[in-house]
């Protein structure tokens, strides 16, 4: 187990390089998601602040790519596949947690693998620069109209079922930047003993994400890109 000690986080956080088994990783702050109303995949959903809050371990160890995976067709998938991880999985998460109305979390990003996919993130990080960010999970649906800060929405996302965390090197997240997420978005924490399991890339050992449908059997994963 290797274990970062300490580090500052700023307006634009500074990230930590450790190295383990001879690779270099960086551990980077990032604000997945705030609370509001977001228009992902599926159109316009609120995202509550207890919904976020309660799925926020569940993010952790699952995997950070570069943009959402998508098939053949252009649908969006699943990144819990050797061959998606294999081209597109640069991380994963950990320390996920609910504060201050954001989910926020530690990416762990192994440089090599990072610069070899998209070598924009390496620079970003190195120069401080936000990077746009999106949560892939599946959720369930449910009809609540209403307002959030000005913004109409008429369902909810609920029961949160995380896949991934995409960073978006030419997109723009439905939680933007401009919105408070981001790689490298600052959390207002000074985090110590911060503990890192094992590194290791390639499929996790995990079951696939769970599917689930509207009324007409369609299913809804929301990609919120």
């Amino acid at each position: 187990m290797l274990t970062v000690t300490s580090r500052f986080v700023a307006n634009r956080a500074a990230h930590r390089s450790i190295v383990q088994d001879g690779n270099e990783y960086y551990v980077v702050p990032v604000v997945m998601i705030v609370e509001g109303v977001h228009h992902g995949s599926n159109g316009p959903f609120y995202y509550s602040k207890n919904e976020l809050k309660k799925s926020a371990s569940a993010w952790n160890m699952k995997p950070i790519v570069v943009n959402h995976p998508a098939d053949s067709n252009g649908r969006m998938v699943s990144a819990d596949s050797k061959e998606i991880r294999a081209k597109q999985e640069v991380g994963f998460i950990v320390n996920a947690r609910f504060e201050n109305n954001k989910l926020v979390a530690d990416a762990c990003i192994e440089k090599e693998r990072a610069f070899h996919i998209d070598p924009r993130i390496c620079r970003a990080i190195e120069s401080r620069q936000l990077m746009e960010v999106s949560t892939g999970l599946f959720h369930d649906v449910q009809y609540s109209p209403g307002q959030w800060a000005g913004k109409s929405y008429e369902f909810e996302a609920t029961e949160h079922r995380p896949d991934h965390l995409a960073i978006l090197p030419d997109g723009v997240g439905a939680c933007s930047v401009s919105d408070g997420a981001g790689l490298l978005q600052a959390n207002q924490q000074k985090v110590t003993g911060l503990g890192l399991p094992k590194m290791m890339f390639g499929p996790h050992e995990m079951p696939p994400p769970h599917q689930p449908t509207d009324k007409g059997g369609l299913p809804l994963p929301e990609w919120r890109f």
